[in-house]
């Protein structure tokens, strides 16, 4: 009696909601109805999630800016994950040693800290904050006993987080308005903007490395047709969006990430030469792209 009492509430409550609030009531009714599970998830498994959804939104991190004092939803997930983590961690008694590389990047925090003292900037100490927050993530990480079966998800998050942004991102030069279009072909360069919001093409092409990385690290190890051709589909996705960018460091890096890849995995057929041929396809796409950003790109 109980049992059926509450779920004829809960029915009545979700009608409510969509009848005075549309959309944004369904997607309240799915984030109430799925808060058991992700809080479980947070509980037992935080590296998919709050920390899944982090590298997720990561690469559309300014997009998600909710206003300047609360700052971006990838940030709220960021600390979130942070917290999650440790307390896993904490909680479960398997703190692990942090690696000695963490010295060199509490080094390069300090030495941020120090440059905002005589920086004329006006984003210097924002910056110095956001940096030592990314820092004290990675030190969460590294605290994090990681499981074999937690890596595969999480990879696939940081990968799906890469097509997610690479394909906001093309959609964005291919469908601007007219004025847009003249810009982007006058620039040559990739704009992706939310209201007020856009993100700086260099940063944004940057965040797409990693993502290459792992879908050029799956194609080289599946031995599955079908797990080798959407990761072939994902390269050729995210090497498109970096040539939209124009940046030349982040086109320099497809370059070196897929020769280190192809000598570490000794996979020169299997990797060196597909991928080559989605970068040359990207070039014979979007050559003025590539040529600005060899020219005056980030």
């Amino acid at each position: 009696c109980g049992l059926f009492t509450a779920a004829a509430a809960a029915f009545v409550w979700a009608t409510k909601t969509v009848g005075d609030k549309g959309f944004a009531g369904i997607v309240e009714i799915v984030a109430v109805a799925a808060s058991p599970i992700l809080a479980w998830l947070a509980w037992a498994r935080p590296l998919i999630f709050p920390y899944g959804i982090y590298v997720i939104i990561a690469p559309l991190d300014v997009l998600t800016l909710v206003s300047h004092e609360q700052g971006t939803i990838a940030r709220l997930f960021g600390l979130l994950s942070g917290a999650a983590l440790v307390f896993y961690a904490l909680r479960t008694r398997s703190v692990r040693t942090p690696p000695k590389s963490i010295l060199i990047l509490a080094a390069l925090c300090a030495w941020m800290g120090l440059s905002t003292l005589w920086s004329i900037g006006a984003d210097a100490g924002k910056e110095a904050t956001t940096l030592a927050e990314i820092a004290a993530l990675y030190l969460a990480i590294t605290f994090f006993p990681m499981k074999l079966r937690d890596l595969t998800p999480l990879l696939a998050s940081i990968l799906l987080g890469g097509i997610v942004a690479a394909a906001i991102g093309a959609y964005e030069f291919h469908a601007a308005g007219a004025q847009e279009t003249q810009t982007l072909q006058d620039f040559h360069r990739i704009t992706v903007t939310i209201g007020q919001a856009s993100l700086d093409p260099n940063m944004y092409a940057d965040s797409l490395l990693l993502p290459y990385a792992i879908a050029l690290a799956w194609f080289a190890r599946s031995r599955r047709l079908l797990t080798s051709l959407l990761a072939l589909v994902a390269m050729a996705v995210l090497v498109v969006a970096v040539a939209l960018a124009g940046s030349r460091d982040a086109t320099i890096g497809l370059g070196i990430v897929t020769l280190v890849l192809t000598v570490q995995l000794r996979a020169w057929r299997r990797i060196f030469v597909p991928a080559l041929a989605i970068i040359g396809g990207a070039i014979a796409l979007y050559p003025n792209a590539i040529v600005r950003a060899m020219q005056d790109g980030g």
